[in-house]
């Protein structure tokens, strides 16, 4: 299993996990997103498909493989977010997503917070270089509110 797997693994109650995705419903996401998805998070997916770990103050929502589609079609993001994949989002309006080709220039694959109703890249938070990264930053506590925008 991945380390992000063994992360969740440990997080005892603020982790609710669900049934595990199938390989063709990763392979067929992947396909219409022209993309292939980092291993660790596909090992997360044949072991949860999506869930949701929650922290003080923010929470980190992780979609359903089926349901991560719905942000390839949505006029909105695919504007603002062209080349970026969304893949999870928080309770106060806020989307989590992956920069596949390191546009952003913090590592490819590289996770980032963004508000729904203003997916713009500039507005958006770095919220870690990995998804281990992202859990441990809102299990101790982080308010992505408050972080600062990374750029104009």
């Amino acid at each position: 299993m991945s380390m992000f797997v063994d992360f969740l693994q440990k997080q005892g109650e603020r982790w609710i996990k669900h049934e595990p995705a199938s390989s063709e419903a990763i392979a067929r996401y992947e396909e219409e997103a022209k993309i292939t998805l980092p291993a660790y998070y596909r090992d997360f997916l044949l072991w949860s498909n999506g869930g949701t770990l929650s922290g003080p103050k923010e929470e980190f929502e992780l979609d359903r493989i089926e349901y991560m589609s719905n942000y390839l079609v949505d006029e909105d993001i695919q504007h603002y977010l062209q080349g970026m994949i969304v893949f999870g989002g928080s309770d106060g309006g806020g989307i989590y997503f992956f920069d596949p080709e390191n546009r952003l220039r913090r590592g490819e694959w590289a996770i980032y917070w963004g508000q729904m109703g203003n997916p713009h890249p500039g507005e958006s938070k770095f919220a870690g270089k990995n998804a281990v990264e992202v859990g441990k930053r809102i299990v101790e506590g982080v308010d992505f509110f408050s972080e600062p925008k990374i750029g104009p």
